[in-house]
């Protein structure tokens, strides 16, 4: 068994190793195709090779500027790299050239909350949550920065989504009863308690 693992490993490997001179190959065959060229910036992203990674990164924006997965990947290199102000920048690039780019509110948001400013954070999250109202995790999110916000009223418009999104979640029920105890709205927060401990008796 330990010798068939390692030949597995070793054919992985060349064909890693295989794939990835493909992408090189055509990024070089066509230099101004933005997805081959974003392609090849992300073999270098993976390999930690930042400087390379960037500046190819660069040149997919000047074939494309509107090529949000470029700015999205340029600011977690910048995460990487703890490069905070660079990371904001590109992720307001986002908001400009590809308004309607999925997750970058969502991580300037995080960004926000990490430096203290709740309402920044919190205005961050709803705009993502607008973008795709199906996103369970930016939900979760922004219902825990009302919660640390002392908001009750929107912390249960939150968790009355997140019931639509899983009906199934017990926690779901435990947070919303939370909130409703806090605004006196006994009834429901019974309720809600009810419906976790039918979904989770013990």
């Amino acid at each position: 068994p330990a010798k068939f693992k390692e030949a597995l490993r070793e054919r992985a490997a060349k064909l890693r190793e295989k794939r990835d001179a493909q992408i090189v190959e055509a990024s070089r065959l066509d230099p101004n195709n933005a997805l081959f060229q974003l392609s090849v910036a992300y073999l270098y992203h993976q390999r930690k090779d930042f400087a390379t990674a960037l500046k190819k990164y660069e040149h997919v924006l000047e074939i494309d500027d509107t090529m949000g997965e470029a700015y999205f990947n340029m600011a977690d290199i910048y995460r990487q790299q703890n490069n905070i102000p660079k990371q904001i920048e590109t992720y307001q690039k986002i908001f400009e050239k590809k308004p309607d780019f999925k997750n970058a509110h969502l991580q300037l948001g995080r960004i926000y909350e990490a430096q203290g400013k709740l309402k920044a954070a919190i205005e961050q999250y709803i705009e993502e949550v607008k973008l795709d109202k199906n996103n369970a995790t930016a939900f979760q999110i922004l219902g825990l920065a009302f919660f640390r916000n002392s908001d009750w009223e929107n912390m249960v418009k939150v968790y009355n989504r997140l019931n639509v999104l899983d009906p199934n979640n017990a926690n779901y029920y435990l947070y919303k009863a939370q909130a409703l105890t806090r605004l006196n709205r006994w009834d429901e927060a019974t309720a809600a308690l009810e419906a976790a401990q039918v979904l989770s008796p013990n």
